[in-house]
């Protein structure tokens, strides 16, 4: 990922307000050893759908919009445990997220 990393967006981890943001893609080393099944992105906030079936989301937690019982945002893949079975689809949008 690259670009602003406002919020996690980029889920490379908490980086100061000086280095969150890349000029170059890095690889999220939270995603290093999950084979990604599908990608989708909101205007603060991504998810992706692993191999087995698995959420993982990170960024802007606002609204609720993770899934993850808060508001808080999350600066590395987190998966979504709440949800007890296989996700197949995941679409973002500016403020929700929508799993199928």
């Amino acid at each position: 990922t690259w670009g602003s990393g406002d919020h996690g967006i980029l889920g490379h981890g908490w980086q100061s307000w000086f280095t969150r943001d890349r000029k170059v893609p890095a690889r999220v080393e939270g995603l290093r050893h999950i084979v990604i099944r599908k990608i989708a992105t909101g205007s603060g906030h991504n998810a992706v759908i692993s191999e087995g079936g698995t959420l993982f989301v990170w960024g802007h937690g606002k609204y609720g919009r993770l899934g993850l019982g808060d508001s808080r945002s999350y600066w590395t893949p987190t998966p979504v445990k709440q949800l007890d079975r296989v996700v197949r689809d995941v679409a973002c949008g500016k403020r929700h997220t929508l799993a199928l």
